[in-house]
């Protein structure tokens, strides 16, 4: 049995932690002041009872006996040869940044850390990417439609008809969405149909959330001479719902509904519609959304995939187009005081897990 209540006096003993004022308790460093196990002082002993130091091999019963550790407490067992020994923490964390990282490639930590391991990484000729531990409450700001439309994408495959590009956590964007992830849009074309893949993958610790949308517009009407009043927009199913009001002097969803759809499919384009911003409806049945004309035969048909929310929009100030939008969620409602996770439609996903979602633009001449 050890004796976790007995007080060790550490004052004026060369020790690094307790080098402070009488009336001072350092609490700042990894230093137990509990006495050393027994069984550690009497091995000790045993070799300082042998008065000779010098060079040692490291015997296999070091590695069994971390082997067992693991076995009685977690239930897992380790093979010796994933085991190696090190001094210490920091030697060993120098090693693995060398081992695994070249110079100038970022290391990414979760803080707060001890603050050498800043130096392992800096001594190495890489870049420190912190990722701050967040608590429960800390606000976190980004503009109208997130983030991922300010950044700028890789391109991690192209061919003649399909490109992707890539989104990866940065500095920059973990001000504003304190998340690990990897977003890649992917663009393909067959014939007349380009398709968007979404696809968001957790890379972080811990589960991620997330919103995700898009902003196709199209010209309406499709060619010169011709007026929007001759357009419509067609649902493939017969629909009754609701639309959100969007609270424009507030910039947010009111949480007022008003009837749009009572076992209907086509409206009108009629800018009066859109004189309160975007008609959003949720839990539509349909699979595609159609911009047509009463003149031609020419088309767009919009097909979606995953997505709860559309947004149909047109702006007065632009003119002569018509967005669908397809999104998970929407902006906050005008009173929301919640936590992101707690928003309508938010996603949550967990670690290395994905979410995909796609839409796809079928143009029909």
């Amino acid at each position: 049995m050890y004796d976790f209540s007995k007080m060790t006096n550490r004052f004026n003993t060369n020790s690094y932690k307790w080098d402070v004022k009488e009336n001072e308790l350092p609490m700042w460093v990894a230093d137990m002041d509990f006495e050393t196990a027994p069984a550690i002082i009497n091995a000790l002993h045993k070799r300082v009872d042998h008065k000779i130091f010098g060079y040692n091999t490291v015997p296999d019963d070091y590695f069994e006996a971390y082997q067992k550790w693991w076995e009685r407490r977690h239930h897992f067992h380790m093979e010796k040869d994933w085991m190696m020994f090190v001094t210490g923490v920091v030697p060993a964390i120098s090693s693995v940044v060398r081992k695994v990282t070249t110079v100038g490639e970022n290391v990414l930590i979760m803080s707060p850390v001890y603050n050498i391991f800043y130096n392992s990484i800096l001594n190495n000729g890489r870049h420190v990417l912190s990722s701050d531990l967040v608590f429960d409450g800390k606000e976190y700001h980004m503009t109208q439609h997130g983030f991922a439309r300010h950044n700028e994408f890789e391109i991690k495959n192209q061919s003649q008809t399909e490109v992707t590009f890539t989104l990866v956590s940065n500095d920059e964007i973990i001000k504003q969405y304190p998340f690990l992830f990897e977003l890649n849009v992917t663009y393909k074309l067959v014939e007349n149909t380009l398709t968007c893949f979404i696809n968001v993958k957790n890379k972080d610790h811990q589960t991620i959330y997330f919103q995700v949308g898009g902003h196709p517009a199209f010209a309406c009407p499709f060619m010169e001479n011709e007026s929007s009043n001759d357009y419509y927009v067609e649902f493939a199913e017969y629909e009754t719902r609701n639309q959100k009001v969007i609270d424009v002097d507030k910039r947010g969803m009111s949480h007022v509904q008003l009837p749009f759809f009572d076992h209907e499919k086509r409206f009108f384009v009629r800018q009066q519609l859109f004189n309160n911003d975007a008609i959003v409806i949720k839990d539509f049945k349909s699979e595609n959304i159609s911009i047509k004309s009463l003149n031609h035969q020419k088309s767009i048909v919009f097909h979606m995939q995953g997505f709860d929310h559309v947004g149909l929009w047109t702006a007065k100030h632009v003119g002569g187009l018509l967005a669908i939008e397809p999104w998970i969620g929407h902006a906050d409602y005008v009173d929301f005081d919640g936590e992101f996770k707690e928003k309508e439609s938010c996603v949550a996903l967990d670690t290395d897990k994905e979410f995909n979602v796609q839409f796809a633009v079928e143009i029909n001449q």
